[in-house]
């Protein structure tokens, strides 16, 4: 019901030119995305993968670099200790289950869950903000509107896995290279392949954001 009037509210201000049909948008989106991650801000939960991500990287580890500095440097930031001990225990056979931190200690587990969520609804945002910059924003509001109600944003955004951090790359990747296309600017270019090495460091699957790297120069050349 809440989508319903949101959309035909920016529909109405859309037609009549209304001067907060600028804020409108922005809010719709700010609040959307804030409250699409409320009701798992205090989850959190371990996949089977997710111990290897807990370990710190070595030459001899399985897994990229990205995600296990990322919780390393979450933990430090947040003045946690835990994270040795989580590492001498065996977690290898989770109950994969999400668990309240209200109810369970996480144990500093929260805030990597709590700060790849942040992560990921920015991304979310500048990527909103970039389209609208460039083409009518009521389309995108619509849509937006019906990932965040239907759930679609992000994978496993409360469990210790990439996949949050992973999408969070692929919507700013996505917002740099539409700028260059626009704009055709170098500070974009360099963001952009900034972001896409740390996406591939997070997730090797991403290495298909090397094809906007490469259209990108293509374009500039051209």
């Amino acid at each position: 019901g809440l989508l319903f009037v949101f959309l035909l509210l920016t529909s109405f201000l859309h037609k009549k030119k209304s001067k907060i049909m600028q804020i409108l948008p922005i809010l719709i989106m700010i609040s959307g995305t804030i409250f699409y991650f409320t009701p798992e801000w205090d989850w959190f939960g371990l996949r089977t993968d997710s111990q290897a991500y807990l370990e710190p990287y070595t030459a001899s580890s399985i897994r990229t670099p990205g995600y296990p500095v990322f919780i390393s440097t979450v933990y430090k930031l947040s003045g946690n200790k835990e994270l040795d001990d989580l590492r001498s225990e065996d977690l290898s056979n989770p109950d994969e289950q999400l668990h309240n931190t209200n109810k369970i200690d996480s144990r500093g587990l929260i805030n990597v869950t709590r700060a790849q969520k942040i992560i990921l609804g920015l991304s979310f945002l500048v990527f909103f903000a970039v389209f609208c910059r460039y083409f009518d924003p009521l389309w995108f509001i619509f849509t937006a509107q019906i990932i965040l109600c239907g759930g679609f944003l992000g994978v496993d955004n409360s469990y210790i896995m990439t996949e949050c951090l992973s999408q969070a790359a692929i919507l700013l990747a996505a917002a740099l290279f539409l700028i260059i296309v626009k704009e055709k600017k170098t500070v974009p270019f360099l963001l952009l392949c900034i972001i896409s090495a740390a996406g591939i460091l997070i997730r090797p699957a991403n290495i298909f954001l090397v094809l906007l790297i490469a259209i990108s120069l293509i374009y500039f050349i051209c």
